[in-house]
């Protein structure tokens, strides 16, 4: 039950955006605690790089802070990877955990730009995570990147 109680403490902001504007600031009527979102230009270029043509998920510890005006995401680090397929990976949590300013994890989902039901645990369970981001549809010649935020409400 400990995972359902929290399970209904998130909140999930589906947006697709353009990785060639500037900071983004999110919004959704449905929830209105949602934070503003600042990704930096580093991290949607390394989103472009790697992502672009992928059809593996692979994970990224995100870095960033949580403040009054909003979650700042500056960086991103992929863990040691142990297995990956399409629609799953086995990565090192631990060492996501031991990054400084760890606020949670992104990885790719090839089609559905939403979590799936293991995404889900995983981040529920995870007590420092304060967002999950999904990466999709990346199209590196159109400067596209795709996100889908999952907050846990505060």
């Amino acid at each position: 039950m400990k995972t359902i109680d929290r399970l209904v403490k998130t909140a999930t902001l589906i947006g697709a955006v353009s990785s060639c504007s500037p900071a983004y600031n999110y919004s959704y009527q449905a929830f209105l605690t949602i934070p503003r979102m600042h990704v930096s230009h580093k991290l949607q270029n390394n989103f472009l790089f790697i992502y672009s043509g992928m059809d593996s998920e692979i994970p990224m510890c995100l870095i960033g802070t949580e403040g009054q005006d909003g979650i700042r995401i500056r960086d991103g680090v992929i863990p040691p990877v142990m297995f990956t397929t399409t629609d799953s990976s086995t990565f090192d949590m631990n060492y996501c955990h031991k990054q400084r300013d760890y606020i949670g994890i992104a990885h790719y989902h090839n089609g559905a730009c939403y979590p799936s039901p293991v995404d889900i645990e995983r981040f529920v369970n995870d007590e420092r995570a304060k967002l999950e981001l999904i990466v999709c549809d990346v199209d590196k010649e159109e400067g596209r990147v795709g996100m889908n935020f999952t907050f846990k409400r505060r």
